[in-house]
């Protein structure tokens, strides 16, 4: 069993870590650094590993206090069968927090603190992402790939709509903080002047049920208030002078036996104008 000493240390020493870490961000995100998809998931991951740490780091340091104390007081030898069982104690801490931890992280992953994971992993593995697009409304196609690392094609803008290819994307509508991951698919619309009136983005790589697309307007709806958008009901929000609407599709053929949780959906995102 770890002494008071080397406990105090390892906990001091992911305290310490998890700090600097966290001052490390800011500082780049302060810098102007572009957090991208791999990166913030990665984040995510190493602090919440962290955390979870230095929970486990604090049980041998609070078992060590308390019997160190308990000693101090001339109850050793009182106490003897309890310490004796000094490490069951921590083993049997350790095990309820780790299975503990399981169910809090994939509930945590469910209900989206680490993204739509399920749109990134397409129900079929991990798909990494491309590049970001970032996309607004009265863009050029000049605007679009300045601002963007996903590589839109070289066709774009000969025509008056965009299509992407099989591969994963995140989405940003531009000058927001909004950032919707693991997307397959858009369709922009051009104006006549060649500026972007319509941009509809495919949030679902395939499709999920219907439990699964309800969590997943949830999610994206609450991110979306936070993130300052004003909403004008459940699905539309506005931002300036952009509206950004939340839709949802039946892919499959619908049966009348079917209950409202059965059956392959997709869910979308547009913007457009704000109508003055």
């Amino acid at each position: 069993m770890l002494s008071l000493r080397t406990s105090f240390l390892v906990f001091a020493g992911i305290f310490v870590l998890i700090a600097g870490l966290a001052t490390l961000g800011n500082f780049a995100q302060a810098s102007g650094v572009r957090s991208e998809a791999w990166l913030s998931l990665t984040s995510k991951i190493v602090f919440i590993g962290l955390a979870v740490a230095l929970a486990f780091a604090f049980v041998p340091l609070m078992v060590n206090v308390v019997f160190g104390a308990q000693s101090a007081l001339g109850n050793e030898a009182r106490l003897a069968p309890l310490f004796a069982l000094r490490v069951t104690i921590i083993w049997v801490l350790w095990t309820l927090m780790g299975l503990g931890s399981i169910v809090g992280v994939a509930a945590a992953a469910l209900s989206g603190a680490f993204g739509d994971l399920r749109g990134s992993l397409g129900g079929h593995g991990l798909a990494p992402s491309q590049g970001l697009l970032v996309a607004g409304i009265g863009m050029t196609i000049a605007d679009l790939r300045h601002a963007s690392t996903y590589d839109i094609g070289p066709d774009a803008g000969r025509y008056r709509t965009i299509s992407a290819d099989e591969t994963r994307f995140d989405f940003q509508p531009a000058g927001t903080p909004s950032v919707f991951r693991g997307c397959d698919a858009y369709f922009i619309e051009f104006d006549e002047a060649g500026r972007t009136a319509h941009i509809h983005v495919s949030l679902v790589p395939g499709t999920i049920d219907g439990p699964a697309l309800q969590r997943l307007l949830s999610t994206t709806e609450a991110r979306l208030r936070s993130d300052g958008w004003t909403a004008l009901d459940r699905y539309r929000f506005v931002r300036g002078h952009t509206m950004l609407a939340l839709s949802k599709q039946r892919m499959d053929e619908w049966h009348e036996s079917d209950t409202a949780d059965s059956g392959d959906w997709n869910a979308f995102v547009d913007l457009l104008a704000v109508a003055h």
